[in-house]
């Protein structure tokens, strides 16, 4: 029985991905990691159109992980939710970093103020696989 429900979870998180790549947005931010040296560190800003079509995207692919987000945890922040969409993505510290603007140490910052005081995890989990499973 656990196989069937792991290959049907594989199965959701596989469409889910192929649903993603459909948004040239989410695409391209994803590509990000295929791109070596200097180039993968240009600064690309995401504009205001931008984030609200990545949560959009982000909405629809994960049953509303937005307004569960702000509806479980309403002291998270706005700049926090774009922070949790990016991880939710499995985008890389690193490329999290370049997308923000910030160092990677700020982006392991962040994760811990929300894991441990805004979320409050107190299972033996990481906040991505939290974020993974939420």
């Amino acid at each position: 029985m656990n196989s069937e429900l792991d290959k049907l979870q594989l199965e959701i998180r596989r469409l889910q991905e192929l649903f993603l790549r459909t948004n040239p947005l989410i695409n391209s931010i994803f590509m990000l990691q295929e791109k070596k040296g200097k180039e993968r560190f240009q600064k690309k800003e995401l504009g205001k159109e931008e984030w609200l079509n990545l949560e959009d995207t982000i909405n629809s692919c994960y049953l509303g992980f937005i307004e569960r987000l702000n509806t479980y945890y309403p002291n998270l922040t706005d700049l926090d939710i774009k922070y949790c969409c990016l991880l939710k993505l499995h985008i890389p510290t690193v490329d999290i970093a370049t997308l923000m603007h910030v160092k990677m140490s700020t982006v392991f910052m962040v994760k811990y103020r929300m894991y441990k005081l805004k979320i409050g995890v107190k299972q033996n989990l990481s906040f991505d696989k939290f974020l993974d499973e939420f």
